[in-house]
């Protein structure tokens, strides 16, 4: 369960905070609260290539993933790139957002990015049954909601920034925005670098080992980065929240502007809360979920000889019990494990897994 949320905390966290603000600048005109029709097209085909991608990869030979990432990376950098510069000239340039140049390079960027983590997305779901006596297994059904509850805050984390940034799209907002794509973008670059280098496809280089080294074993540093900027957002908007002193003609505009400065407030708060627990999730329960488990000490039996017996007192508290016994005159360990599965019913085993 846990490391199916802390998988989605891990590749979704930044990704939807870039998709909700920029999905706030493409939001419609007559309407902020209603996303634009061509960033939905782009959300639908990108989800649906993602489902036949990742069908493709559990179950046939037919997409390979680093090619496959390559290609998408290859595309989604320079759109990327082209974003930032854009929103570099959109801080002093405010109109340039709603031109058709930023919803196209917007638009296309949104496809890229979440073609190439779709399929990794749904792969999880393949994953699942695997190893479990069936897909409709209490284990199954735990790893589900892991993967739904991660999907939930991620998803609350999109929905928060795009209310909040539609109404808040100031020049502070703007800086914060570019900060956490130029993370995103360090990440990319060196996603697409990483394949090619392996496959020698760029030449072998001392010095981009080494900085591909430090990048790919600090991964999560660029996530806590990227999250540290962008609470400051919803920081700032709670903060001047207390400060709306817009003028009004009657009482019912003074309580739209308290109702709006509540409205703020409660995103602001949702979306700290989220931060923190994904932060929470990709140190302390990522430590609690990958412990070293400590197999319990081997027990005595007793041989006589062809047969082992072993007490029904020993084994009859429900937990996993370990022995041992030596065949071949003391050559070969034979191990086994018993445990008591229900009040007529005990579980014996081979302890033989070299997984």
């Amino acid at each position: 369960m846990l490391r199916y949320m802390i998988l989605i905390f891990e590749v979704l966290t930044v990704p939807s905070i870039v998709f909700g603000i920029l999905s706030s600048f493409n939001a419609s005109k007559s309407d902020r609260k209603k996303l634009g029709k061509e960033m939905k097209i782009a959300f639908l085909l990108s989800a649906i290539l993602g489902i036949i991608i990742a069908y493709l990869r559990a179950y046939t030979n037919k997409v390979n993933k680093a090619w496959y990432s390559i290609s998408v990376l290859s595309f989604e950098i320079p759109f990327l790139i082209l974003l930032i510069l854009l929103l570099i000239v959109a801080v002093k340039k405010r109109d340039i957002i709603k031109s058709k140049v930023f919803v196209i390079v917007s638009t296309v960027y949104v496809f890229l990015m979440n073609a190439y983590l779709a399929p990794t997305v749904f792969l999880f779901l393949t994953d699942f049954p695997k190893g479990e006596s069936g897909v409709f297994s209490t284990a199954v059904l735990f790893k589900f909601l892991g993967f739904f509850t991660g999907l939930l805050f991620v998803t609350l984390l999109y929905l928060g920034f795009y209310r909040m940034s539609s109404r808040h799209m100031d020049k502070s907002l703007k800086i914060k925005y570019i900060i956490v794509l130029l993370l995103l973008l360090t990440q990319h670059v060196f996603a697409l670098v990483q394949p090619l280098f392996v496959r020698r496809i760029i030449p072998f280089s001392k010095g981009l080992f080494n900085v591909l080294t430090f990048v790919v074993n600090n991964n999560y540093m660029f996530i806590f980065m990227g999250i540290f900027v962008a609470a400051l957002i919803p920081i700032s908007i709670w903060y001047h929240s207390y400060f709306m002193n817009e003028p009004y003609s009657n009482p019912a505009e003074h309580r739209k502007i308290r109702a709006e400065a509540r409205r703020r407030k409660r995103w602001s708060f949702t979306l700290l809360t989220v931060f923190v627990l994904s932060v929470l999730s990709l140190t302390v329960v990522k430590a609690y979920d990958e412990r070293e488990i400590q197999l319990s000490p081997v027990e005595e039996s007793v041989v006589e000889g062809e047969y082992i017996y072993i007490p029904f007192e020993m084994v009859n508290d429900g937990n996993l019990h370990r022995f041992h016994h030596m065949a071949d005159g003391g050559k070969t360990e034979v191990r086994f494990i018993v445990i008591k599965k229900s009040e007529h019913a005990y579980g014996i085993g081979l302890d033989a897994c070299e997984i």
